[in-house]
């Protein structure tokens, strides 16, 4: 018989103040209900990103996350376990899992990595088995968390869109999402909507902006070519490279640039 995957089942709760009691209390409610047998079924999946265009609620679904992920790390710190045996992994992620579908951004990039096979820092020393993983699943996380402004997932999946690298079965590049995302990352705020920043700055502004103009001069996967604009967004990328210190870089940027204008001139 083939391995079962295992299933994390959803359960509900409220809370008003939370306590480290509190936490050991939920925690041992959720582990009397159905133990997790191995994660979520697909149409359940669906559900959340449907939800993508509708406001949070930060009273009730922002608290029961940061519980949910805090009960998870207090399983990684051993809190809920007797001396000298491991702590309860399943439960752990379950945990993780419950907090990214309220919504708790730190919880939705642990979950996504997790199903992804990225590092991570909640619950670093877990990793899931490729059976475990659920690329489709993970994705989904990383698009609630771009909705959330968290740079990092913005670019991960504006880059997979862009480049087709890393995207799940059934979805195709996307140049004008990839577009609009990178867009967000350039000039939106570094803090996302539950007012932490994203310490992950990897990719600089100017080359975001330079993806940008490439995709632009050249169009396809749903975006039209604009080599005028595609100059623009050169140019800017050299100005931000220049800002840098990068003046190499600007100098190819702004080559980029002349060569993307030239072409306006041959179609005139």
């Amino acid at each position: 018989n083939s391995p079962q995957r295992r299933r994390y089942d959803s359960s509900g709760s409220e809370c008003d103040s939370v306590t480290r009691l509190d936490m050991v209390n939920f925690s041992n409610k959720v582990s009397r209900m159905s133990r997790p047998s191995r994660i979520i079924l697909p149409e359940q999946h669906l559900d959340m990103l449907e939800q993508l265009n509708v406001p949070r609620l930060p009273s009730m679904n922002n608290i029961l996350g940061q519980v949910h992920l805090d009960v998870a790390k207090y399983y990684e710190l051993n809190r809920f376990n007797e001396e000298g045996t491991e702590f309860d992994v399943d439960a752990a992620v379950f945990h993780v899992l419950q907090g990214a579908y309220c919504g708790v951004v730190e919880a939705l990039l642990a979950a996504a990595q997790l199903m992804l096979g990225l590092p991570h820092y909640t619950l670093p020393n877990v990793e899931l088995s490729e059976h475990d993983r659920d690329e489709r699943l993970g994705f989904r996380f990383l698009e609630e968390a771009c909705r959330a402004g968290d740079r990092w997932a913005i670019v991960y999946v504006a880059t997979a869109l862009e480049q087709g690298i890393g995207l799940p079965a059934g979805r195709a590049r996307d140049w004008k999402v990839a577009y609009a995302l990178y867009e967000r990352a350039v000039t939106g705020s570094e803090q996302d909507d539950e007012g932490g920043y994203d310490a992950v700055m990897a990719t600089p502004p100017y080359q975001l902006r330079a993806r940008q103009a490439a995709m632009i001069q050249n169009g396809g996967h749903g975006l039209n070519s604009d080599p005028n604009k595609a100059g623009e967004l050169f140019s800017e990328a050299a100005e931000m490279a220049t800002e840098a210190m990068k003046g190499k870089l600007a100098s190819k940027y702004y080559m980029q640039a002349e060569e993307a204008w030239m072409l306006c001139e041959e179609t005139e």
